[in-house]
Parts: C-alpha cells; structure tokens; sequence
C-alpha cells in the first residue's frame, strides 16, 4: 500500500499518457502496456531452463553442481550392479563409481586447498530432483529391460552435463583451480557417453535375440 501511495500520481499520469495516445489508433487499445510486458511477458514463461542461471553462477555452486552429478551417477551405478543381467552393464557400473567418487575426492581436494566450499543452486537442486526420479524410475524397471534402460540413461544424462558444462559452467567459472577441474571433468564425461554410445546398440540387438525358442534343426532321414 506504501508503494502504491507514493507512485500513485506517476502511474496515472502515465495511463492518461496512453489513453491520448490510443486515441489515434483503435488498435493500440489491444496491446498491452510496456510494464506487463516486462513482468509477466507470454514469449518468455518460466522456464527450469538450466541456462537460465549462467552468469549467476559461483565458484562454489560449479561445485555443488559437479558434486551433485558425481552423487547422482554413483547411485544410479550401485542400482545397476545389483539389477543388471549382462556383464558389460555391470564394469560399466563399476567403471562409473569408481570414476565419479574420484571426481568427488578431487572436488573436495580442490575447494579445500583454495578456500572453497561446494555450495547449492537452482542448478544443482534440478539436477538433484532428476536424478532421484530416475533411479526411481530404474528401481521399478523390470529386469529383463534394465539394462537397456540404464545404458539409454545414461546416455542421455551424460550428454545432458556435457551440454551444461560446455555452455553454463565452464563459461561461469572465475578460478583456475575449478576451471582445470571442469576441463577434467569434460574429458571423463565425454569417455563415459562415448562408453554408452558403444554398448546401448549391442544390448539392443541382445534384446532382439529370442533365446527362449530352441535352435531350429533338421529332422533326421527316415531309415
């Protein structure tokens, strides 16, 4: 009410503006004024647009974010070495846990020896949330298609981050330190979709192949 009060005289002053100004077109009574425009424009609905946040990001929010991927892939990687049928999915699993929880220790090395302290975002907050619903997701999966769905997961979350990195994190980031950590971070990211890319297709044709028919043979002649 004490906002109101005190541009009161300004906002009417300025509908009085418009409604001269309207006089000379009919069709100006439909457009919306500029201040609605900025405040809830129809082109630009809220978004969880992970972009979005870019130049807002910290130092210690690039951690958080990094740290939060790291958590979200061991997981999901300790699911899969229980529910998987084909051993390839399962060194994969091994070879993402073992990965991710050294990119966890470096991360904690490199925000301790610089002062830093990983920290929560927006960012890191949705990608919390999307990785709770998909290891739900792979909880509930059937066996038999487990391992198809997890590669395809993890193909499209491993994309997912390198996209982030390349446009929001390693543009945002201000020190050396978590720079060279993001390079580093990019480099095993890129093995692991790389990695998936290779197995999905050969899970696929597994998948095709109906190994519950018996192997079709020719009747022995008749004597």
């Amino acid at each position: 009410m004490t906002v109101f009060k005190k541009f009161g005289p300004i906002l009417v002053i300025g509908v009085a503006a418009l409604a001269g100004c309207s006089k000379d077109s009919e069709s100006s009574h439909a457009q919306p004024a500029a201040s609605e425009g900025d405040e809830a424009s129809p082109q630009e609905p809220m978004s969880t647009d992970l972009s979005k946040s870019t130049s807002q990001l910290s130092d210690n929010q690039i951690l958080g974010i990094m740290a939060t991927v790291d958590a979200g892939e061991i997981e999901q990687a300790r699911l899969a070495l229980q529910k998987a049928n084909d051993s390839r999915v399962k060194q994969f699993a091994t070879h993402m846990i073992e990965q991710h929880t050294a990119s966890t220790q470096k991360i904690s090395s490199v925000a301790s020896q610089h002062g830093l302290t990983p920290a929560a975002s927006s960012t890191s907050t949705t990608l919390k949330q999307k990785g709770e619903k998909t290891l739900s997701s792979l909880t509930n999966t059937a066996s038999a298609s487990f391992d198809a769905t997890y590669m395809n997961a993890q193909i499209q979350q491993h994309q997912e981050v390198l996209d982030m990195l390349h446009s929001q994190l390693m543009p945002a980031s201000r020190s050396d330190a978590v720079s060279a950590q993001l390079k580093a971070a990019h480099t095993m990211v890129q093995g692991h979709l790389n990695d998936a890319r290779q197995l999905e297709p050969l899970l696929n044709a597994a998948a095709n192949t109906d190994v519950t028919q018996p192997p079709h043979t020719m009747p022995l002649p008749q004597q």
